[in-house]
């Protein structure tokens, strides 16, 4: 099994966002007053006609666990909310790369054992939609779709 590693490393501690409101006049100029919003966790979601495959699939490429509810599913992962799938009965997988509907957004998952994590995706129900290209670049990714259709990409360092 393949490590993953996400892009950003997460911290441990509570996210807090400065957020600027409008001064007396109503406008968003330097003057307004800044609040602390406390963020306790970030969540992509992604919608789905078929919760169960699509949030097995992504607990199966995060080792977690499926909080499933009637129309939300929460990908679970050491007891942190990781992913969401809502519940969308006319979802249309985006036409990847450029069509219609076009791509809104794709997730980058930085693995070690690039093989490795190709067979266990691939396993979960992905399908590849841009093979890797050669390239002299040290970075290299190969895109995928999700069981909704929803592009990913695997990424790896040579060397």
């Amino acid at each position: 099994m393949a490590e993953l590693r996400s892009g950003s490393h997460r911290s441990t501690e509570t996210t807090v966002a400065r957020i600027a409101t409008p001064d007396e006049g109503g406008t968003w100029s330097g003057s307004g007053k800044l609040h602390d919003m406390r963020i306790d966790h970030q969540v992509v979601v992604f919608d789905a006609a078929d919760l169960a495959a699509e949030s097995g699939f992504w607990a199966g490429v995060l080792e977690g666990t499926v909080d499933a509810e009637d129309d939300w599913h929460m990908v679970m992962v050491e007891g942190e909310p990781q992913i969401g799938v809502q519940l969308a009965p006319n979802h249309v997988p985006p036409d990847w790369p450029d069509g219609t509907p076009p791509q809104q957004i794709h997730l980058d998952l930085w693995v070690e054992d690039f093989p490795s994590a190709h067979d266990r995706v691939m396993s979960l129900g992905a399908r590849v939609l841009k093979p890797v290209e050669e390239t002299d670049s040290a970075d290299n990714f190969q895109v995928y779709a999700d069981p909704a259709g929803h592009p990913f990409c695997l990424c790896w360092l040579e060397g």
